[in-house]
Order: C-alpha cells, then sequence, then structure tokens
C-alpha cells in the first residue's frame, strides 16, 4: 500500500510561480499567456490527462472538461509539455486502461526543448516527450484534435527559443482536426504550420494517421538535431505539404495534399520505401537540395497539377540541382540448361548508361530455388529505374533510364541477359546456364 501511495505521488509537491495559479505534480497554469504547464514527469510515470484534469477541478482553473461516455478531455487553453530548466517531461495520452482516450484541443501544444543558457550543443541531453498510443499494445488508439486556429510544434518554446529535447512519438493512434472541414493549423513565422518539428530530437509515426492539416507537417522533421527518427505505416491525408530534411519513411501514404505531398525547402535528403502516392495536387517539389528524393519500390499517381523541378542557389553560392531517384528490387532467377534451379550462383549487374547511382560491384547468391532474395529477405537485388534532374528550364527536367546487363556464373559457366529494364518492382529475370 505505502509503495503504491508513493506511485501515485511521486510527482506531487506544491509550486509556486510568479503569475501563475499554484497547482500539484508539475501541473500549473500561467494565467498570463493562458497556458498549462506540465514539468519533471519521469519516463516511468508519465503525466495522464486525468492528472491535469484533477488539478482544473482543485484549482478551479475552468480549462478542462472531461466526457466520461466517450473518454474526451478538452483543454480550452495552450498545453506546454516540459520546461528549460533541466527536468525532463514525459506526457501520455491513451493507455491499456483508456484505449480510446480522445484529447480536444483548444489551443496550441508546445513540446518544448531543453535550451539550456548556452548553444544548444553545449547543453545536457533532456527529454520533453508527447506520446500518443503505447509501443507494442496495437488495442490503444489514442485521438489528438485541434481546433481550426491551434498547432502542435515540438523542440520550439511559445517565445520561439529552440534547442535539443521536444519529441512526438505516435502509435496506433492519430492527429486530427476537430472540424475536419476547417482543418487546423496556425500561421507559424510566416509558414503556416500544422504540425512543426523545429530543433527537437525525437520523431516516431508508427501505424500513425495525420489528417485535415490545414498548414504544413513535420518542419524540419530529421535534422541533424535528431537522434530518434522513424515513420513507417503512416498516412498522412488531407494537408497543405510535407516539409523534412532527411530520414527513411516506410509504407507510407501521402494523399490528399493541397499544396505538395513533399516539399523541399532545404536540406532535403529523403528515401521512401513502399511508399504510395495519390490524389495529390503535386507528388513532390524539389527546389533547394542537390540530394532530393529516393524512391524505393514506391507508387504513385499522376498529380491534379504537375510535380515541380527546379535549380536555386544556396548559401554558399552553389548551385542545387534536385533529383528523384527511382529505385526498384527484382529477382534473379538462375537456371541450368535443363531448366532446373541453380543454387548458389552469383549474379552481378552492370548499367549500360553512364550516371547510375548505385555501386554495381556488389552481387548476389542464389538458393535453392535458383533465386536471389525476394520480399522481406535482405540482400536483395535493386536497381535504379530513372533519374530526373532539374535543369536551368523550371518544371522541365532532364530524365536518365536505365537498362541493365545481368550475368550470372557457377563452376566456369557464364551467361548474360542485357537490355534488362525495372520497370516494375520484384519482377523476376530468368537467366539460363548453358550446359
Amino acid at each position: 500500500m505505502l509503495q503504491t501511495m508513493m506511485r501515485k505521488y511521486a510527482c506531487v509537491w506544491p509550486l509556486m510561480l510568479f503569475g501563475a495559479q499554484m497547482g500539484l505534480g508539475g501541473i500549473l497554469f500561467d494565467t498570463a499567456r493562458n497556458v498549462i504547464l506540465i514539468t519533471d514527469y519521469p519516463a516511468a510515470y508519465p503525466c495522464a490527462l486525468a492528472q491535469v484534469a484533477r488539478c482544473d477541478r482543485a484549482f478551479g482553473w475552468d480549462k478542462v472538461r472531461y466526457d466520461k461516455t466517450s473518454d474526451t478531455y478538452t483543454i480550452d487553453c495552450h498545453l506546454a509539455i516540459g520546461a528549460n530548466d533541466g527536468s525532463e517531461t514525459y506526457f501520455q495520452v491513451g493507455s491499456a486502461e483508456c484505449p480510446r482516450a480522445t484529447l480536444v484541443m483548444n489551443g496550441n501544444i508546445y513540446v518544448q526543448p531543453y535550451a539550456g543558457e548556452v548553444q544548444w550543443w553545449q547543453t545536457p541531453a533532456k527529454v520533453n516527450r508527447l506520446t500518443l498510443g503505447c509501443l507494442g499494445n496495437k488495442d490503444v488508439c489514442a485521438v489528438l484534435k485541434f481546433a481550426p486556429s491551434n498547432s502542435l510544434v515540438a523542440g520550439s518554446m511559445a517565445d520561439g527559443k529552440g534547442g535539443r529535447g521536444g519529441q512526438l512519438f505516435v502509435y496506433n493512434s492519430q492527429i486530427t482536426a476537430l472540424d475536419p472541414d476547417k482543418g487546423f493549423g496556425i500561421n507559424d513565422g510566416g509558414r503556416d504550420n500544422s504540425l512543426r518539428q523545429v530543433g527537437g530530437d525525437g520523431l516516431v509515426l508508427m501505424n500513425a494517421r495525420i489528417a485535415h492539416a490545414r498548414g504544413h507537417l513535420c518542419y524540419g522533421a530529421g535534422s541533424g538535431l535528431q537522434k530518434i527518427f522513424s515513420v513507417s505505416n503512416t498516412t498522412f491525408s488531407d494537408y497543405g505539404a510535407l516539409l523534412p530534411q532527411s530520414g527513411k519513411y516506410v509504407n507510407c501514404v501521402f494523399e490528399g495534399a493541397k499544396a505538395a505531398a513533399i516539399r523541399d525547402w532545404g536540406g532535403l535528403n529523403i528515401e521512401l520505401t513502399d511508399c504510395v502516392f495519390k490524389n495529390n495536387v503535386c507528388n513532390w517539389e524539389l527546389t533547394y537540395s542537390d540530394d532530393g528524393l529516393t524512391l524505393i519500390d514506391c507508387e504513385w499517381h499522376p498529380p491534379r497539377k504537375r510535380d515541380s523541378y527546379r535549380i536555386s542557389t544556396d548559401k554558399t553560392g552553389k548551385k542545387q540541382y534536385p533529383k528523384l531517384s527511382v529505385r526498384r528490387h527484382i529477382v534473379a532467377e538462375v537456371l541450368d540448361g535443363s531448366g532446373k534451379p541453380v543454387q548458389d550462383a552469383v549474379v552481378s549487374f552492370r548499367a549500360e548508361q553512364d550516371g547510375c547511382d548505385l555501386i554495381q560491384s556488389r552481387t548476389f547468391k542464389t538458393d535453392a530455388s535458383g533465386k536471389t532474395p525476394g520480399q522481406g529477405q535482405a540482400n536483395a537485388l535493386l536497381l535504379t529505374e530513372s533519374i530526373t534532374t532539374a535543369t536551368a528550364t523550371p518544371d522541365q527536367p532532364g530524365v536518365k533510364r536505365f537498362t541493365y546487363s545481368l550475368a550470372a556464373e557457377k563452376a566456369g559457366k557464364r551467361a548474360m541477359l542485357t537490355n534488362v529494364n525495372v520497370d516494375c518492382s520484384w519482377k523476376t529475370i530468368t537467366i539460363k546456364l548453358a550446359d
């Protein structure tokens, strides 16, 4: 019993702050800024919505409402998670006990960084994190809804100061609009943002959905500050544009983008695997970065307008020629003269045109079925279908398509196929070794 009470009140103490009303457990209300402040909740005992509601009732702030029938909490002010004071703060929405918890925000959420008093790289690495859902428990499907004029900012404080920390983790949950027709998002620093990841060092979206965002998403995501970055099985639906910098996206859907499904605002160097683009005004808008996009086994529908490719000049005066590299896996099947599979045959490839962006000295071995690794297996054969590069003429890029020579060899026997196209993913190419 004593241990249970200690856990329950581990983060409960009286706090006094000039200009703010007193609260409990690191929860207080700043009347001047109309914000509930959550601070100093460790990862083992994250702050939950129920705790915020209890403080609201106890101190009469009248900022939190709760509907028990739908397990919905509505907060009628801003919410700031974490502080620039050396502490760490974890805030959790949804749990095994409350698997369908919903948070409605009539205000902004700031997942604040730890900026310190000196340069960010000289400060200790601290964590302030908003988590929706639970890793490893797909039954917990939390929902975060924003009123039309509000948004989520991770990695930047309400006063605009940024630094490390400021993480967003979403598992089997969604971030969406209170009114889908109006969407959500505010004009932040001249940019119409809905979910901004600036300077924060952690972004995880796993089996997530982000929908009806009026503005931009994930500005700065994958930047050099981030030590944790993972986006998989996530749908981005009905939004303005995605503004990432670097990282890998796996099995994601980008649909209904009103500006660009992916927009390059500098530093763009991302890899997308098994992703789908559909019903977008523009699938990608490449402007400021030499690296651009790499699509692996992706599919896309034609945009409603057109995809954009434009060169630019960076701060050093160097011209940037953004490019789109399209790659696809194939399977090589090696048979002997009688049509039987050949195990442990060595397969290699060579592009028949200059400019291929792959290491062409790699080799691949066949298994008992005479095939190189297939879907879900390591070391599968990956080839570049095309590279599209911006030119001096806006939106008229140069396109280079590649064909390949595939060679197979075993025990002194060798065969080669030429003019092999990679126009679809995971197709099987058969090579026969002569007797």
